[in-house]
């Protein structure tokens, strides 16, 4: 069964995160004379994102931006919409996983991020388009519909749309369901934006995949260096419209363990999959140990 995305509602986004309370300077213009006041030190970064701008300005118009809400309330920060849609970039949420956090549902977890983005970070809304949890569910993300432009990579954000899976894969491999999911989502959003699989794009200058990861962008670590090894296979299985088969190394599964009598919460890591299968194996002919 294909799988479905929650809607904002039903993972319970706070809506009124996003919402002027007052009459401030909205996100970007804070930004913008931020920049202005400081216009003499100018980031290494700053410097080559002004020149992608220059080298392609196509990809950083938009044809659209909304500054209130259905219901006419000011917005934090205005909802833009891209032209066109080139790229879809994969991410990790990317935080440090403890037996506490592991403890958190997907939707805790979504509503998590949601303020840390929206408040913290101060954007206004969550920064990522789509995420997936580890059991596969999908939650929509940034709010605005098709073509809405999230928060999600510095200097290219118009142009894309981002789907994150939700944990930290520097050092274990997402679910087999959380990557079904992913794929299943890709398999959509390349239909609907029209973009070829594993197919090439020119993008702020670049010829590049038109699926890649944060770390294909900027300087960062994200989507964790296990997801970057499975790129390829995620590419090449999107292509081919199958989002069930397993892209997953042989001697790696991602597998729940559970800390009976420490008083510690159930916690995920990974397992190699030959000691996963030696334990079922002992199962099945000597059964559960009696406690």
């Amino acid at each position: 069964m294909s799988p479905r995305i929650l809607t904002r509602e039903s993972w319970g986004a706070n809506e009124s995160m996003g919402i002027k309370i007052n009459s401030e300077n909205s996100v970007e213009e804070r930004a913008e004379n931020h920049n202005h006041s400081n216009s003499s030190s100018v980031s290494e970064k700053e410097k080559k994102c002004l020149e992608m701008r220059r080298i392609a300005p196509e990809d950083f118009e938009v044809r659209m931006i909304n500054t209130q809400d259905k219901l006419g309330n000011d917005l934090i920060w205005p909802r833009r919409y891209s032209k066109k849609v080139k790229v879809i970039v994969v991410h990790h949420t990317g935080e440090k996983e403890t037996p506490k956090s592991n403890s958190l549902s997907g939707i805790e977890k979504v509503r998590a991020i949601y303020k840390g983005h929206t408040q913290t970070n101060g954007w206004g809304d969550i920064g990522y388009h789509y995420l997936v949890d580890k059991d596969g569910k999908i939650y929509e993300g940034r709010a605005g519909g098709d073509n809405v432009v999230g928060a999600h990579v510095y200097c290219a954000n118009v142009g894309t749309i981002s789907v994150a899976m939700i944990g930290n894969f520097q050092r274990r491999y997402p679910s087999e369901k959380q990557l079904s999911s992913l794929r299943w989502l890709l398999i959509e959003l390349t239909n609907k934006y029209r973009i070829r699989p594993s197919g090439k794009t020119v993008f702020r200058g670049e010829r590049i995949s038109t699926i890649v990861t944060h770390r294909d962008l900027a300087a960062t670590q994200c989507a964790g260096r296990n997801v970057q090894r499975l790129m390829n296979s995620i590419r090449t299985t999107v292509a081919q419209r199958d989002y069930e088969k397993s892209i997953l190394p042989k001697d790696k599964a991602s597998s729940r363990i559970s800390r009976r009598g420490t008083g510690k919460k159930t916690y995920e890591r990974e397992i190699p999959r030959r000691v996963r299968d030696k334990v079922q194996n002992y199962l099945k002919k000597y059964g559960k140990p009696k406690r």
